[in-house]
């Protein structure tokens, strides 16, 4: 597990935690009150028994004190419980970085590929232009759509149109200079 997921795992067991404590104090108030009563009862036996009941006002006198703290503890433990989800939060939005983060690495390495096939396409392009020229000069029949630019066209014309999510033709289907000439000067349809 990374650092950023073990973070986001202890942050959410913060939270439960707290939770959990937030809500036990209803039960432990009730288990007090409850105390307090029978102590009462107790005291007030071991007293007309002739018992010492001091043990029993201790007791009860900490349980008293348990439920006059009871309103600070309350405010203590939803503090606590803000400052956990504040923390737990945190940790998610860390951990989102974290995977976009990872994402980017991944779009670097793409962009890079990239980078480097349009470079190769333009390499070649310009390569691929003086041929077009010299065959745009033996055309025996005119074919005025037919140029050197037209090469380029063609290519930036497949490149919109699967940019843009279309499925059109392959540059080979569309280039001109593939095409071979007839011995009557005729250019035949693309192979």
């Amino acid at each position: 597990m990374t650092t950023v997921a073990e973070r986001n795992t202890a942050a959410a067991e913060s939270v439960k935690k707290v939770e959990a404590e937030r809500d036990g104090l209803p039960a432990r108030q009730q288990v007090a009150e409850q105390a307090v009563e029978r102590l009462h009862t107790e005291i007030l036996t071991a007293e007309r028994g002739g018992a010492d009941a001091t043990p029993l006002r201790t007791q009860r006198t900490d349980q008293e004190r348990f439920l006059d703290d009871l309103p600070r503890l309350r405010r203590a433990i939803d503090r606590d419980l803000d400052l956990a989800r504040a923390e737990l939060r945190a940790a998610t939005i860390a951990t989102q970085a974290d995977s976009y983060n990872a994402l980017v690495e991944k779009q670097r390495a793409l962009t890079t590929e990239i980078d480097e096939a349009i470079t190769a396409i333009v390499d070649a392009l310009k390569v691929k232009e003086a041929p077009a020229k010299r065959q745009e000069a033996l055309h025996v029949t005119p074919y005025p759509t037919l140029s050197a630019i037209g090469v380029r066209w063609a290519l930036q014309q497949v490149l919109v149109e699967w940019c843009e999510g279309g499925t059109g033709p392959l540059f080979s289907r569309r280039d001109w200079s593939t095409r071979r000439m007839s011995a009557a000067g005729d250019l035949f349809p693309i192979e």
